[in-house]
């Protein structure tokens, strides 16, 4: 457990900020409003008739956003990913959001040359940081030339940012990384007394990271884990396996080295996930065959685990600012998932889209 404090050295601090340059851009355009887009000014009692739309307790409840792929809103530049960013902070208190999650491939084209996409991003995911959201965001295949060395996803945002959402943040207990980068990274978070584990691995987490993940699982076995990761479970429900289109053994030489030791979501799940009780949830997108949108529980050793795919690059805009709310009971431990898009003003009505679980009933609640 001794990696779990290391910083790197190439990550700067400096290229933690969002860009001034794109915020004074936006401002100058008039915000969301000069790209085309209009924020909701629907009265909260509006907003509760709709079906869809979670209710939220603060007092014993708080909510999770999860973005899935954004690489098109980066490339685009359409305004969207900033929109969905901007919802989540001016949302924090209505929804009680205590942590945001991506699952990765932020942008779109690859590795150190696309400034343009990585402002987008920034700006969008800096907006959440202004507003004091926590956020674990996994690296993407999209995200690096070279998955074992994303130089540029390092820089813009760096390990540094746990380190500081700690000191800014009395919620969060502990933080760590593997090798002392944030594409293997966690933070300990204290809610309603309650302790949360929320956890990143790298795209085809190696063996080496992949333990390390099961030891710090063992470290906090008390805490309720979340895992975000770019892939682990494929559009129909199943974890991916080498048969499946852009599993990760179809990127040696593609991303990863030849020869690159990684693990697919069946691998990770076998090897060492289901060896551990509180890994209550994994979250995953990645694959593209359709806007498909999968959820599946998986049982082994008594470990009941929900693993949900999102994924909606593939639609309208790169997906229409859908993302999802996940809102957690702290006393039963019943969770909700609820689909919003900001773009659209709409909440999902769609059953695959809106629906209620339990975290790990062997432990906790009903």
């Amino acid at each position: 457990m001794s990696e779990m404090h290391a910083e790197s050295t190439v990550e700067l601090d400096h290229q933690n900020a969002p860009s001034a340059t794109r915020r004074q851009t936006l401002a100058f355009l008039g915000g969301l409003g000069g790209l085309g887009l209009t924020a909701s000014h629907r009265t909260a009692a509006q907003r509760a008739s709709e079906s869809g739309e979670p209710t939220v307790d603060p007092s014993t409840e708080f909510t999770i956003a999860i973005f899935p792929d954004t690489q098109y809103y980066a490339q685009q530049d359409n305004g969207i990913f900033e929109q969905m960013g901007q919802w989540v902070a001016d949302n924090k208190e209505t929804y009680n959001i205590q942590m945001f999650l991506h699952e990765g491939d932020i942008v779109q084209s690859y590795g150190s040359d696309n400034d343009a996409e990585w402002d987008v991003a920034q700006d969008a995911i800096g907006r959440m940081d202004d507003a004091n959201v926590p956020t674990v965001l996994s690296l993407g295949n999209h995200d690096a030339d070279n998955i074992r060395n994303p130089q540029t996803f390092r820089s813009r945002f760096p390990a540094t940012r746990y380190k500081e959402t700690k000191q800014s943040n009395d919620t969060i207990l502990d933080w760590g990384t593997f090798e002392g980068h944030a594409e293997n990274a966690y933070f300990l978070q204290e809610i309603h007394g309650e302790q949360f584990l929320f956890l990143t691995l790298e795209f085809g987490p190696r063996d080496a990271a992949l333990k390390w993940a099961g030891q710090v699982m063992d470290a906090y076995a008390e805490a309720t884990t979340i895992l975000v990761t770019h892939t682990y479970t494929y559009h129909d429900g199943t974890r991916t396996d080498a048969n499946d289109n852009f599993a990760p053994n179809g990127y040696e030489g593609g991303g990863l080295p030849e020869g690159s030791n990684y693990n697919n979501g069946e691998q990770m799940w076998q090897s060492e996930l289901r060896y551990h009780e509180n890994l209550a949830n994994v979250h995953s997108g990645h694959h593209i065959t359709g806007p498909y949108v999968a959820r599946r529980t998986a049982h082994a050793r008594g470990n009941r685990t929900a693993q949900m795919f999102m994924d909606y690059q593939t639609i309208d805009n790169g997906g229409d600012g859908w993302f999802r709310l996940l809102t957690i009971n702290t006393k039963t431990y019943n969770a909700e998932i609820n689909t919003y898009s900001p773009y659209l003003e709409k909440w999902s009505k769609d059953k695959k889209e809106s629906f209620k679980f339990n975290l790990n009933t062997y432990r906790k609640g009903a």
